[in-house]
């Protein structure tokens, strides 16, 4: 554990009092492997029985006096506030991994020592939240000192303080704009460097994104901080003219391809604004063009989010106040950067030559922001600790994702500094703790308590010279991954894989919720974006389960998997080296059959006359009954001011009755984890759709739970939507959710993403014959080994008047909404609506399984509207 030095060492202190025993310190602990650690720690534990007067700050002076330099090879930090806390903590070291999460405990081994101090890198705007700067401007002294100083250098621009604006003060401008945003985020993430500085980590280079550029510049000597500042308000302010034009999206996309998809389908009203990472990509541009590609991107299965900025940024939005800001940015004296500055705007380290001048501003905030190219610009000159400045990770991801892709992953570590709702001291020193245990080097002398006591604390120098410092190197994660595979290997596959989805969802919520969730499980349906993760929080559940399980992850696992169940599969499967079928067994794909037939192994159906499955379909037409009934009731139509049998006047109908759907609103929202909110914004089409595939698998005697993961395809026509035009895009009730709710190519998505399916998910919209070209396409789709289930039909549901009346316009409606096929009576046609799903499979698999085959699909066609 710690080094020994040659003689007792001991600290003379005061107790503490009330409010600073409840203040977080750490206890750093190092030994030359896990045994040594173990053996160290259980020996402190009988020390502080025998000692209950022994204060935490006193003890960790103590432990301090035992280091040496470098410390040993296996490091812990126990990061606590009483004794109670820290005797928690150190009994969980003593007694070895486990899958559980111990609060204040930092453990490992360091994978590489980083060369130097590590990389600060600063984000732009986005890592914000109210009362961020709260706690460490009450506790921290380099902290407040270096915002108090930013306060001083806005002043000439601003009448308000960026202090109280980042600390939520009364009467403090709220985190709304651009030109609040970011002057208070640059302020924060200046004062965290110089907090970082002051715990001893000191920069070996800076990298900015965006705004982060600014605060990069000024840490690293290149501009003063009244320059910086300069900078930002102006930049902000001019930006903040622009608010409401514009919009930004995170695409889960690579660049090239996504500004190829641009240039053909959008031109100049969208470019690429942002390049984060391989496959992270941010697009900006017209607001009515951005809101176009998140249907088309949708309609392709592609993760697309719009970004909280309100404007068009890093696009040709930005020429219409370039000229302005040229000329207010004129005044800096920029000068060379005393650290190695890695540039966004050229994507490598800054030339020496180039000066971070006005122009320098002007391109940063018009072009690209190429943090990619930069971060691997970074890597490949050696760099391995990588520290995001923010009071919330939002690029960390983007980085150890462009470390994956450049071969270095395991030796980099990219470490964040505060978190959402966690803006204290307690997770400053976590975060302390954590670049230690990666193997940086903060001067832990600077977080205790000034010494000058009566009160003694002695340490023994054998303390941690004892049996296991040379033991061999041991991995805390794989040792509590081997012990979970141990508990669970007894349990048959879906029992792992529902153990293991119920301890995803408690890992998750320990994240979220540290602290008030031990223990508490939700649904494992539910996705994480609904229990309320980001890319930052993201990492962090990632990171959670890797300590748990010994599973490596991709930083995008938690949206690679988006729901608890499915990583939980995931680990099933790496844990155990399973892969998941949809069949009886795991077999081999059989090779295509161009001709084959195609079998229909299961169906599921909602028509008109209470119809709610293919047995109830098939009593009604043989009784011969009648499905045709009056205009539904519960759908908020004005019937009896709209309806008129004068077909010419325009907006009225004049058809009273039709084959119309009843309790169409009806949706189980908790059964597929989709909250309230998401599923009241919902198209009912997408609502049936759900429930219907879901019965059409049961039907067919398939765990629809375990397709999740398969090769089974979703092929759906759908009529077009009007629900959302009831519907206000400005209630916070639906804000949000509309756009995916209401786009018809989400139909098919919205099934496959459900229930986990990973076959070709395709929405079709040819008329009257959309479900005709679905049963077509998924036929050959299997034919061609495109997909080895699939779900085939078509659904219809009328949320408003609109194909009444247009019909009715045209005279085109049957009055009484029957229709007359070759009647010499017939007088028009009759609306109605439905859905029907059935599963497909080709022949020879359905037989091999020994399904039910219901029919044969010998041919099919396509339309020709």
């Amino acid at each position: 554990m710690t080094v020994v030095p040659a003689s007792t060492a001991h600290v003379r202190c005061l107790p503490l009092s009330p409010s600073s025993a409840a203040t977080a310190r750490p206890w750093v602990l190092s030994g030359g492997g896990p045994g040594g650690v173990r053996a160290g720690a259980r020996e402190l534990r009988a020390l502080l029985d025998r000692h209950p007067g022994w204060e935490p700050d006193a003890v960790g002076r103590a432990l301090l006096r035992l280091d040496v330099s470098p410390p040993r090879p296996h490091r812990a930090v126990l990061v606590a506030g009483g004794r109670e806390e820290f005797a928690a903590a150190l009994a969980a070291l003593a007694d070895g991994p486990s899958d559980a999460r111990v609060p204040g405990l930092i453990e490992g081994r360091p994978e590489a020592a980083p060369a130097g101090g590590p990389v600060f890198v600063f984000p732009g705007q986005g890592p914000q939240w109210p009362g961020m700067a709260r706690e460490l401007m009450a506790t921290s002294p380099a902290f407040a000192d270096r915002m108090r100083a930013c306060d001083d250098a806005f002043a000439p621009f601003l009448d308000w303080s960026t202090a109280d604006a980042a600390t939520d003060a009364d009467g403090a401008p709220p985190l709304a704009g651009a030109d609040v945003v970011q002057p208070v985020l640059f302020s924060v993430m200046v004062s965290l460097a110089a907090l970082w500085e002051a715990a001893g980590v000191r920069p070996a280079a800076v990298l900015g994104h965006s705004l982060g550029e600014v605060a990069a510049a000024c840490v690293s000597g290149a501009l003063s901080l009244a320059d910086g500042a300069r900078v930002v308000a102006l930049w902000s302010r001019a930006q903040a003219t622009l608010a409401g034009r514009g919009e930004m999206v995170s695409v889960l996309l690579p660049a090239e391809p996504l500004r190829a998809r641009l240039a053909e389908h959008y031109r100049d009203r969208l470019v690429v604004a942002v390049e984060n990472g391989p496959g992270m990509t941010v697009v900006s541009g017209d607001a009515d063009a951005a809101d176009e590609l998140l249907r088309d991107l949708a309609a392709d299965g592609v993760h697309a989010r719009t970004v909280a900025v309100g404007l068009a940024a890093h696009s040709p939005h930005m020429d219409a106040i370039l000229d302005t800001l040229r000329a207010d940015l004129a005044p800096l004296a920029p000068r060379p950067p005393r650290l190695p500055f890695y540039s966004a705007v050229t994507g490598g380290a800054l030339d020496p030559d180039e000066r971070l001048d006005a122009a320098y501003w002007c391109r940063n905030l018009r072009g690209t922001v190429r943090f990619h190219a930069a971060t691997r610009a970074a890597l490949a000159d050696g760099h391995r600790a990588l520290v995001e400045i923010s009071p919330h990770p939002v690029l960390a991801s983007a980085m150890e994702v462009s470390a994956e892709r450049a071969g270095s992953a395991a030796a980099v570590h990219v470490q964040a500094t505060l978190r959402r709702d966690e803006g204290g001291p307690r997770r400053f020193l976590t975060a302390l703790g954590e670049l230690y245990v990666a193997g940086g080097e903060p001067d832990w002398s600077t977080v205790h308590a000034a010494q000058d006591t009566p009160v003694t604390v002695t340490l023994p120098p054998e303390l941690f010279a004892g049996a296991g410092e040379e033991s061999p190197r041991a991995d805390g994660a794989a040792a509590a991954g081997a012990a979970l595979r141990e508990r669970l290997r007894a349990l048959g596959a879906a029992e792992r894989r529902g153990a293991l989805a119920a301890l995803v969802g408690e890992w998750a919520l320990e994240v979220l919720r540290p602290g008030e969730a031990r223990g508490e499980r939700p649904d494992p349906e539910r996705t994480f974006r609904d229990l309320g993760v980001d890319s930052g929080t993201a990492l962090a559940i990632r990171d959670r389960v890797r300590l748990a399980t010994g599973v490596r992850l991709s930083p995008t696992a938690v949206f690679d998997h988006p729901t608890p169940a499915a990583l939980g599969s995931h680990l099933e499967a790496e844990l155990f080296g399973t892969r998941r079928a949809f069949g009886p067994g795991t077999t081999t794909v059989p090779p295509a059959h161009r001709d084959g037939p195609i079998a229909i192994v299961g169906m599921g159906c909602r028509f008109p006359g209470g119809v709610g499955s293919p047995e109830e379909l098939w009593q009604l037409v043989a009784e011969g009954r009648d499905a045709v009934g009056p205009l539904p009731t519960d759908r908020g139509w004005d019937i009896e001011g709209r309806y008129d049998p004068d077909r010419a006047r325009p907006g009225t109908f004049y058809q009273r009755e039709g084959g119309f759907l009843d309790g169409a609103a009806d949706f189980d929202a908790e059964f597929f984890g989709i909250s309230p909110r998401e599923a009241l914004a919902m198209d009912p089409q997408q609502r049936l759709a759900l429930e219907t595939a879901w019965e059409a698998f049961e039907h067919g005697g398939i765990d629809a739970t375990r397709l999740r993961g398969s090769r089974t395809g979703v092929y759906v026509g759908a009529m077009t939507m009007d629900y959302d035009r009831r519907a206000d895009a400005s209630d916070d009730e639906v804000a949000g959710y509309l756009l995916t709710g209401n786009t018809g190519s989400v139909v098919s998505g919205r099934v496959a993403y459900a229930l986990g399916l990973e076959g070709p998910a395709v929405t079709v919209d040819t008329a009257c014959s959309s479900s005709l070209v679905a049963l077509h396409l998924a036929c050959e789709a299997l034919r061609a080994g495109d997909c080895d289930l699939a779900l085939a039909g078509g659904v219809t549901v009328m949320s408003g008047l609109g194909s009444l009346t247009e019909f009715s316009r045209q005279g085109a409606l049957a009055p009484d909404g029957r229709c007359r096929a070759f009647a010499a009576d017939a007088d028009g046609f009759g609306l109605a609506e439905g859905v029907g799903l059935v599963v497909l499979e080709r022949l020879s698999d359905a037989v091999r399984w020994g399904r039910r085959v219901w029919g044969v699909v010998r041919g099919s066609a396509v339309n020709q509207d």
